[in-house]
C-alpha cells in the first residue's frame, strides 16, 4: 500500500513537470511565431525645392587695370568708401618690395604701440612668468569651452606680456626707443618711395569684386526689367564676354541684387509677387532670403522668375551664372513607416507603440506620403500624442490597445 502511494506521488509530480514544460514551450513557440518588431519615431523635415539655373544682376561697373605692377588692397566682397584705395600700381618689382617692407614696419609699430599701452607694470621676472602662464591657461580654457568671443583680446594681452618680458628682462631695447627708431625708419623709406607708386581709388562707395565677365554694362537691373524668359535663356547660352585679366575688378553700387531664372510654367504657381522665399546658393548651400519681384509666363511653356534682395551682397558679389535651389514648401512632423499604420473604428488612423511592454494605440494625422513612409503631425501638447523616440510597432499579430507583448 505504501509502495502504491509513492508511485502516485511520483506520477503527480511527473504530470506537473510535463504541464510546466508544455506551458513554457507553447509560449516560446508563440513568441517566435508572433515576433514584435519596432522602430523609433523621429522628428523629420521634408523640403520641396525647385532647382534653377539663372543669373545674378547688379548695378556695377568694371575697373580698368592700371599700368605697372598692381597690388589689390581690398578683399573680395568688401564694402569700400568713396576715395578709398582699392589697389596700388608699382613702377617695378624693387618698388613693390620696398612697399612690402613698409607694410611690415607699419604692422610692427602698431603691435609695439599696443604692447606699450597694455603692458602690465611688473618688475619681478617670476611674477611676470606667473602672469604669462595664467594668460596661456585662460586661452586654453576658452578654446576648450568653445568661448572664442574674446580670443583676439586674450591673444594680444598674452603677446604684450611676452614682449614685455623680452624687452624688460631679456636685455632688449626700451619700447619707447624702439618704436621711435622704427617710426623714423618708416618715414624715411616712405618719403623715398612716394613717387614710385600710383594709388587706384574708388570714385564712389560700393562693393568690390575681382571677378569681371564683361556683362557689367549689359546685364543691368534696368535691362533685366525689359528682358523676357527667351532673353534670359539666350543669355545663359552665351560664352563669357570678357577677359578678366584686363581689369582690376569691378565696383558694385548699392546693396540690391536680383536673380533671374527660367522655370517651367507649372512651377511658377508656387511663387507670388511680393512673397518671401529662401534660396540655397552654391555647393555649400548658403541660405539667403529674397522677395519675388516678377513672375512672367512665356509662349513656350516656361516662365521668367525674378527674385530680389538687399542683403548678402558680400556672398554674391563674384557670382553671375549660378545654380540655385529655391525652397517652395517645408513640412516638419514625425516620420513613421508606411506599413505601421492601423485603423481603429472609433479613433481613426494611428499606430501602436510599445509602452511598458504593452501595445498602446496613438492617433495620427498624415501630412505627407513619401515612398515607404508617412510624415504625420507633431502635437506634443496633446495627451497620448505620438512623440519622437516612441517605439512604433511595425510587426506583431492580433494587436489591440493594452495587449501585453511577448
Amino acid at each position: 500500500m505504501k509502495k502504491q502511494g509513492v508511485w502516485v506521488t511520483r506520477f503527480v509530480f511527473l504530470l506537473l513537470f510535463v504541464f510546466v514544460v508544455a506551458f513554457m514551450g507553447y509560449h516560446v513557440i508563440d513568441a517566435f511565431n508572433d515576433p514584435v518588431g519596432t522602430v523609433n519615431a523621429v522628428l523629420y523635415t521634408v523640403e520641396e525645392t525647385l532647382e534653377t539655373d539663372g543669373v545674378f544682376v547688379r548695378d556695377e561697373r568694371a575697373l580698368p587695370l592700371a599700368d605697372g605692377i598692381v597690388e589689390t588692397r581690398v578683399a573680395e566682397g568688401a564694402r569700400v568708401a568713396r576715395g578709398e584705395t582699392l589697389a596700388v600700381a608699382y613702377r617695378d618689382p624693387s618698388v613693390q618690395g620696398t612697399f612690402e617692407e613698409l607694410r611690415r614696419l607699419s604692422e610692427r609699430i602698431e603691435q609695439l604701440a599696443y604692447i606699450r599701452r597694455r603692458a602690465v607694470d611688473i618688475t619681478n621676472p617670476s611674477a611676470l612668468d606667473e602672469t604669462i602662464r595664467d594668460s596661456v591657461l585662460a586661452i586654453i580654457g576658452a578654446v576648450d569651452n568653445g568661448d572664442l568671443r574674446d580670443l583676439r583680446g586674450q591673444d594680444m594681452e598674452m603677446r604684450s606680456l611676452l614682449y614685455k618680458r623680452d624687452y624688460t628682462f631679456g636685455g632688449g631695447e626700451d619700447l619707447d626707443v624702439l618704436i621711435e627708431r622704427l617710426e623714423e625708419e618708416y618715414q624715411t623709406k616712405r618719403r623715398a618711395a612716394d613717387w614710385d607708386v600710383t594709388p587706384v581709388t574708388a570714385d564712389s562707395p560700393g562693393t568690390f569684386s575681382r571677378v569681371v565677365d564683361g556683362y557689367e554694362a549689359v546685364l543691368t537691373p534696368a535691362a533685366l526689367d525689359e528682358m523676357t524668359a527667351e532673353d534670359v535663356t539666350a543669355f545663359l547660352a552665351r560664352p563669357p564676354a570678357a577677359d578678366s585679366g584686363a581689369y582690376l575688378g569691378k565696383l558694385i553700387f548699392g546693396f540690391a541684387w536680383q536673380y533671374a531664372a527660367v522655370i517651367p510654367e507649372a512651377e511658377s504657381r508656387s511663387f507670388t509677387p511680393g512673397a518671401q522665399v529662401e534660396m540655397r546658393v552654391g555647393s555649400d548651400e548658403y541660405r539667403a532670403q529674397a522677395r519675388v519681384k516678377r513672375v512672367e509666363p512665356a509662349a513656350d511653356g516656361t516662365c521668367l522668375l525674378v527674385l530680389e534682395s538687399d542683403r548678402d551682397m558680400i556672398n554674391f558679389a563674384d557670382l553671375r551664372r549660378q545654380s540655385v535651389r529655391i525652397l517652395r514648401e517645408s513640412y516638419t512632423g514625425i516620420r513613421i513607416p508606411r506599413g505601421s499604420t492601423r485603423m481603429d473604428e472609433e479613433k481613426g488612423p494611428g499606430v501602436y507603440c510599445r509602452v511598458l511592454n504593452q501595445a498602446r494605440f496613438k492617433k495620427i494625422e498624415i501630412l505627407l506620403e513619401r515612398g515607404n513612409y508617412y510624415l504625420v503631425t507633431y502635437t506634443p501638447e496633446e495627451s497620448d500624442a505620438l512623440l519622437p523616440g516612441d517605439e512604433i510597432i511595425v510587426r506583431a499579430k492580433d494587436l489591440f490597445d493594452g495587449k501585453v507583448l511577448s
